[in-house]
């Protein structure tokens, strides 16, 4: 399930890309922006994987549903780049269709 859950916020960070480009992004360091996180939201870390620029993919998921995405650089910023409503987990085993 980790594995699924990886390579979903890989996939989510990549097809969000575009859209951090594109549109402000909040960003600060890490460890405020997950203190905030927890705090005002009640996210928590599920998922995390590296990219392949080295930047650390984080995926946040509050008790009703509520997500978000972080992206990490090595200098520690990190840059919400993407939360909406109503995430859910899928027990997918990799390797195989659905």
């Amino acid at each position: 399930m980790r594995a699924c859950l990886l390579i979903a916020a890989v996939l989510a960070a990549f097809s969000f890309a575009s859209f951090a480009a594109a549109s402000p992004s909040v960003c600060d360091r890490r460890d405020a922006l997950v203190a905030y996180l927890g705090a005002n939201h009640g996210e928590r870390r599920v998922a995390a994987g590296i990219d392949g620029q080295g930047l650390l993919v984080e995926v946040f998921v509050g008790p009703e549903g509520g997500w978000s995405i972080l992206l990490t650089r090595p200098n520690g910023t990190s840059c919400m780049v993407a939360a909406g409503q109503g995430w859910e987990f899928f027990g997918i085993a990799i390797g195989r269709e659905t």
